[in-house]
């Protein structure tokens, strides 16, 4: 059932997408993800009771927090629906909410992947990826297509999104050479594909599994990285990259989208100061959010960030002292990358209801209780 759900959330949705972009199949679905997600949930419920035990989550602090701060969620769904906000907004929080719930139970059914599916998974990330480089002719995104009133786009972020999902879960299980070979195949598709944050928690992830992985050797090339890198900006002019999507948003006004993040961050922090108590739900403009955590604040007021930084920070302090004894174990070093990943999305670049949020809280939860597959448990070595 979870393998199903697997197949249908990920792979089935990478390659519809394709077919859509490139006009071989009609949008029948749309984006396809929200019908997926409604599809496979009664499966992922099913494989989620006959797996886990309830009472193993309700004896963990981290889960308690996670059920106050849905329970909020939810009152603030209710609320969006009869306080008169602009229906964009309310829609927004209610298939929020929903998948929130969906990527909890998505969690619980990756890390219970056994050997010969997680085999499967990597080798398709892989294939994937090359189908991306060789698909590419400055870029993966193609621009919109028309399908009658409908106009159907890559959703470049949601696939960079799964693939860092993907990458996670499978990455602290595998040895040095198959790591290896999909750190070179997927960072140029994650380039190609254009989804920035992403793309650099990726970077990111990398590190932190290397410098646990091999911390003498990756002491030894990060300064030697940073040598080099020091040098080549010695010796290049560091502004041509502004005119590269990717990295434009590292020089002022070279990013539109980047500015306008400024303006809404400004907004959003004038919000909170007028209204720190209750926050101020609702006063923004559908989309002009400001891309950090601090958007709890401003949609469910300090208590809701409260008990939202809580439901982050505990696990990560947690997960650095039982570090000290478990950081050789892949289950170990699979939940802080999560926590790790995404707090430091959630401070540059997306707003609290990202959904890898709920997903920290599931595997660290299996972490804990020590639920996770055998096969993820091991290194996977095939």
């Amino acid at each position: 059932m979870a393998g199903l759900s697997i197949l249908v959330i990920i792979p089935l949705y990478f390659i519809y997408q394709s077919l859509a972009q490139a006009g071989l199949i009609a949008p029948v679905l749309k984006g396809f993800f929200t019908a997926g997600m409604l599809a496979t949930s009664p499966l992922l419920v099913l494989s989620a009771f006959s797996q886990f035990r309830v009472l193993d989550f309700l004896q963990r602090g981290t889960f308690l927090v996670f059920l106050v701060f849905m329970l909020m969620f939810f009152a603030l769904m209710v609320f969006s629906e009869f306080s008169g906000v602009d229906a964009d907004i309310a829609y927004y929080i209610q298939l929020s909410f929903m998948r929130f719930v969906y990527m909890f139970l998505l969690a619980l059914a990756l890390v219970r992947m056994g050997s010969v599916f997680s085999r499967f998974i990597y080798y398709f990330i892989v294939g994937y990826s090359v189908f991306v480089l060789f698909s590419s002719s400055g870029g993966f995104v193609r621009p919109p297509v028309w399908h009658g009133a409908y106009i159907f786009e890559f959703d470049y972020q949601q696939v960079a999104f799964c693939y860092l999902i993907l990458s996670m879960v499978l990455l602290p299980s595998l040895g040095a050479y198959r790591r290896y070979f999909y750190y070179l195949m997927v960072v140029p598709a994650l380039y190609l594909i254009g989804a920035r944050s992403e793309f650099f928690a990726f970077f990111l992830l990398m590190v932190i599994i290397e410098t646990v992985r091999n911390w003498r050797l990756m002491a030894l090339v990060s300064v030697l990285v940073v040598l080099a890198g020091v040098a080549a900006l010695a010796m290049a002019d560091a502004s041509i990259l502004k005119d590269f999507r990717m990295f434009s948003i590292f020089f002022d006004g070279a990013d539109l989208s980047m500015d306008a993040r400024t303006i809404y961050a400004a907004n959003a922090y004038d919000l909170i100061a007028t209204n720190p108590i209750w926050g101020d739900f609702g006063s923004h403009p559908p989309g002009e959010y400001i891309h950090n955590l601090l958007a709890a604040w401003v949609d469910m007021g300090i208590v809701g960030f409260v008990v939202y930084l809580a439901m982050l920070i505990v696990p990560l302090c947690a997960l650095v002292l039982l570090g000290l004894d478990d950081y050789q174990k892949p289950e170990w070093l699979r939940a802080f990358c999560f926590v790790s990943v995404t707090l430091f999305l959630l401070v540059l670049a997306k707003t609290y209801t990202y959904g890898l949020v709920p997903m920290v809280v599931a595997v660290y939860c299996v972490y804990r209780s020590g639920a996770t597959s055998e096969a993820l448990k091991s290194r996977l070595d095939w």
